[in-house]
C-alpha cells in the first residue's frame, strides 16, 4: 500500500522530535567527555535512582511521577 503524506503539523512535530532527540544525545556526549571514566548511571539505592524512589512512593501511597523521558509515536491505522 501507499504511505500517506505528511502533513505539516506532522513533519513539524517530527521535526521537532529529532531536534530534541539529537539535543539529549550531545548532552549525553557533553557528560561523557566531561567525566571520562567516571559512571554515569546513579548508584543502585540511592537519591537519584528514580526507579527505586518512585517504587518507594507508590508503596507509601504517594504521587508516582512517570518518566520524563520522550514517548514513542504509536503508529497510525489508515483505512483504504
Amino acid at each position: 500500500g501507499a504511505i500517506p503524506a505528511m502533513t505539516d503539523a506532522q513533519r513539524a512535530a517530527e521535526q521537532k522530535r529529532d531536534q530534541e532527540r539529537e539535543q539529549a544525545r550531545q548532552r549525553l556526549e557533553e557528560e561523557a567527555r566531561k567525566n571520562p571514566g567516571q559512571r554515569l548511571v546513579p548508584e543502585f539505592g540511592s537519591e537519584q535512582d528514580f526507579q527505586l524512589q518512585q517504587a518507594l512512593n507508590q508503596l507509601k501511597g504517594l504521587t508516582v511521577l512517570a518518566s520524563q523521558t520522550q514517548t514513542v509515536r504509536t503508529e497510525e491505522k489508515t483505512t483504504n
